[in-house]
């Protein structure tokens, strides 16, 4: 009896402390996803915006709870999860840039950063 009633307080304690392990290593996954991304859509934007490159095309994996929007100059790409504060990451350039076909959910697209009249554009195409 004592050895069931040991069993039953480590499958009650140790199941949500199990389930609490999972979920935060999937955030940690979407997490590191999300800031790969970022980091993609940011290296290729600086290229072009450098001259180093009239354009860069790549094919990119958009995670769910990630936004990139543009401001002038300015580049934001977001991650937020559920309820969580969103983490922001963002880069200015020195020319403006337009964001066209902005993915709204978990997608891979194929991106295309490319500088049109002085303009950098960053374009989104969803694969089929």
């Amino acid at each position: 009896m004592l050895v069931a009633v040991g069993l039953t307080t480590a499958v009650i304690v140790g199941v949500p402390v199990l389930l609490y392990a999972i979920d935060t290593v999937n955030a940690a996954s979407e997490f590191e996803l999300a800031r790969t991304f970022a980091q993609e859509v940011q290296n290729a934007t600086d290229r072009v915006d450098l001259g180093v490159v009239a354009n860069v095309i790549s094919n990119v994996y958009v995670p769910n709870g990630v936004t990139v929007t543009a401001t002038g100059n300015t580049l934001a790409v977001s991650f937020q999860k559920s309820t969580q504060e969103p983490i922001v990451w963002t880069s200015s350039y020195a020319h403006n840039i337009v964001i066209v076909g902005a993915p709204i959910s978990a997608e891979t697209c194929n991106m295309e950063v490319r500088m049109t009249s002085g303009t950098i554009e960053i374009i989104f195409v969803p694969h089929p």
